[in-house]
């Protein structure tokens, strides 16, 4: 990563503690053996004893350790912009699924993660080289060890339960592990807990850990999209809260989003216990969710040579686009949504919920249900989905892609690679009435792909009513590869109009 140019630009980002470079590098202090996000707040190294990275794993092969004051596991991580680096980021979320199986005493084997994204060990090796400098060992490992570190800060979990939860096969290999690494045990880190912390923990009837994201965040703007399509029973938004029901691969549970009132730039998940084992699963779903992952900065520059969406980008800064919980409930949604209101397709949306969602029990009493699974779709008859509003279209449509989707054990989840993705999209279209409209929601909100455009949306054509589809894709040239974030200021910017009117 290091060449003496960009050691100097690294150098004066973190003398800047720059929060729009948390997560982008990672410094290592020759000094001290220790490795530190560049937002620290330990006084600055000079500039001979510091050591550049690209993740975490990179700067743990280099043989540092993570910082204990500024956390390097809680660094927002890397939202990808082309194929290759998409890739990469598919292969590490392979990576840090599989680490955390319980069931998993050893790392994840290169040639079964190479097998399970179809492609060769050695490229697999190099994407990962490419991106995070770290092999897909070592990424599986410093993911175990920081899943652990930040358990062992942020629960009140034993030390075994916290071995089983960072898929490690028992205690003593945990111990061993953390140790050889770290340099100190994890009972020493338990034992570093204040004692109030350690009530506080014990106090608490659910798993709290921090998320952090790069500013600036229109956390109220993504609680207001959410809002308006919240489904009554499955999710809701309170006081500054969103809530939903959860069901990952056969775990049901909760979970609650906030702002972190203590810390700057992080949000607060909380969950129930039983989520545990699907720990890894659930933090992606939510970061996607919330897109913590997005660089602002770089959105912005390239946003900002469009008059229009430079001034749009100035009046609401850091908007986001809100990704998907699940791929069959987007997939749902955007067929429901098509030509009809946001209020009409979730009125829709709450009747098929009622009629064939699972019952869950939660602290909640607005949360009541899970959204039905394709399995469950699928056993229904297209006069069952009528009566819950949607047209005969729509209906045979979605329990056609329930149909497709059903049986599928790795929870339907979302493909892992990007011509996956490309394959699932190229099916879905040759259903009636999936069109490109459906597939570039789909695109942008359950495969978080940057550039997906929906072109023919009726808000985006409204925005630009002068200008034909061939015009409004060549203005849309101009802001690739970030397409799907000019819609969602198009989108904030007509609803404004729209609450203006009214």
């Amino acid at each position: 990563m290091e060449t003496p140019e960009n050691h100097n630009h690294y150098y004066h980002c973190l003398t800047a503690r720059d929060r729009r470079f948390d997560g982008i590098f990672f410094v290592g202090v020759t000094s001290t053996g220790i490795y530190c996000r560049p937002i620290c707040t330990a006084r600055t190294p000079s500039a001979k004893h510091c050591r550049f990275f690209k993740s975490q794993a990179q700067a743990e092969q280099g043989g540092f350790r993570p910082c204990l004051k500024c956390r390097p596991e809680l660094a927002p991580g890397l939202a990808p912009v082309d194929s290759s680096s998409r890739l990469a980021k598919s292969a590490l979320d392979l990576i840090k699924e599989l680490s955390l199986q319980p069931e998993e005493s050893d790392l994840p084997l290169v040639a079964d993660l190479a097998d399970r994204l179809g492609i060769s060990d050695r490229h697999l090796r190099r994407i990962l080289k490419t991106e995070y400098g770290a092999s897909p060992q070592a990424l599986a490992r410093t993911h175990r060890l920081l899943t652990a570190k930040k358990l062992l800060a942020d629960s009140n979990f034993s030390l075994t339960e916290i071995a089983f939860a960072s898929g490690f096969g028992s205690v003593r290999s945990f111990n061993h592990s953390f140790k050889h690494h770290y340099g100190l045990s994890p009972s020493d880190l338990k034992r570093d807990q204040s004692s109030a912390k350690k009530t506080q923990l014990k106090l608490r009837q659910c798993i709290r850990l921090t998320l952090a994201f790069r500013p600036p965040f229109d956390f109220e703007e993504q609680l207001a999209f959410l809002s308006r399509r919240s489904i009554k029973g499955v999710e809701e938004v309170c006081e500054g809260t969103y809530r939903r029901s959860v069901m990952v691969k056969g775990y049901r549970g909760w979970m609650q989003v906030s702002l972190d009132k203590e810390k700057e730039s992080r949000l607060l998940l909380e969950f129930p216990e039983g989520l545990i084992p699907v720990l890894s699963t659930l933090v992606t779903k939510v970061s996607e969710l919330f897109d913590l992952d997005a660089q602002p900065d770089l959105i912005a520059s390239t946003l900002s040579t469009d008059p229009e969406l430079a001034r749009l980008i100035e009046e609401r800064p850091g908007l986001r686009v809100a990704g998907g919980f699940d791929l069959f409930e987007i997939c749902v949604r955007a067929v429901t949504g098509q030509l009809v209101s946001v209020e009409t397709a979730i009125r829709i949306l709450e009747r098929l919920v009622q009629s064939s969602g699972d019952t869950i029990e939660t602290p909640f009493e607005t949360l009541t249900r899970t959204f039905p699974t394709p399995d469950k779709v699928a056993t229904m008859t297209v006069a069952q989905l009528k009566e819950c509003g949607l047209t005969a279209t729509r209906a045979n449509t979605i329990h056609e892609i329930a149909s497709m989707m059903a049986g599928d054990r790795d929870g339907y989840a979302k493909a892992f690679i990007q011509e996956d993705q490309e394959d699932f999209l190229e099916a879905l279209i040759k259903i009636k009435g999936v069109g490109p409209w459906t597939s570039s929601y789909i695109a942008m909100r359950a495969f978080k792909d940057p550039n997906a455009f929906p072109v023919d949306d009726l808000v985006i054509k409204k925005s630009m009513p002068d200008k034909s589809r061939k015009e409004i894709l060549a203005r849309a040239n101009s802001w690739q590869p970030w397409r799907a974030y000019a819609a969602v200021h198009l989108w904030r910017s007509e609803l404004t109009k729209e609450k203006v009117k009214s």
